[in-house]
């Protein structure tokens, strides 16, 4: 972002810190004018069409994704329980997504 600009086409906003779910955290992020998007795993995973339709909302909402994260239990600041079949699912959205990073605990 430059200072001219006074956007925040520069940030990104993770989906943890929005309660609800995935297309309507999708949607509230662009209205705010975020372009990318850090992803919580279980928004992913456990989204109901499954981890393709999960990835196809993201990519939908013209969000870049640039993170695929745990899931993290924010009461006790844990990292929540990882399966290996959830990393996997995470593993591969963050290919599908382009994503740099996947964080795992």
């Amino acid at each position: 972002m430059t200072q001219r600009q006074g956007f925040v086409d520069d940030f990104g906003m993770d989906t943890i810190t929005l309660a609800g779910e995935l297309s309507a955290k999708l949607a509230a992020m662009r209205a705010a004018g975020f372009s990318q998007v850090m992803l919580k795993a279980n928004d992913i995973v456990g989204h109901p069409g499954g981890v393709d339709a999960g990835v196809q909302a993201v990519r939908a909402s013209g969000r870049r994704g640039t993170k695929v994260g745990p899931a993290e239990n924010i009461a006790t600041a844990l990292p929540a329980v990882e399966t290996i079949e959830n990393i996997r699912a995470a593993e591969l959205a963050t290919r599908e997504l382009n994503a740099p990073y996947l964080t795992v605990m």
